[in-house]
């Protein structure tokens, strides 16, 4: 058995197949306030205050050459650490953004989810007052 593990480096990337750049740009600059740092027709680079970048694109020939779908069910997950789940669920109704799920408590916290104009889940959670 091989105990050797890969020298994977830190994640820093994440990325999310859209189907239209344009129409969700307004949200992830405006709604969200992330950094956009690169732009064309087909993608966006977003990076956040502590550094993390957030990539978001078209699907025309993806890297793994499968096809990816965008609904309720996607695979991926953003979570965003926040002080105050009620004040982000606030201010995202304000904003006009569709809520997911309403601010719960959870084992690991209080979280909400709410959805991207692409369909996108996006998640925050507050962790426990210790």
């Amino acid at each position: 058995m091989n105990t050797t593990t890969p020298n994977l480096g830190s994640l820093n990337f994440v990325f999310l197949h859209v189907p239209d750049v344009a129409a969700v740009r307004s949200f992830y600059v405006e709604t969200l306030e992330l950094e956009l740092v690169d732009e064309n027709p087909t993608f966006l680079m977003f990076r956040h205050a502590d550094g993390a970048t957030l990539g978001i694109g078209v699907d025309t020939e993806s890297f793994f050459k499968a096809k990816h779908t965008v609904d309720e069910t996607s695979p991926v997950e953003l979570w965003w650490q926040v002080e105050d789940a009620d004040a982000v669920h606030a201010t995202l109704v304000e904003r006009g953004v569709r809520i997911v799920t309403e601010p719960k408590d959870e084992p690991f916290g209080r979280a909400l989810a709410f959805a991207d104009p692409a369909g996108n889940i996006l998640c925050a959670y507050q962790p426990p007052k210790a």
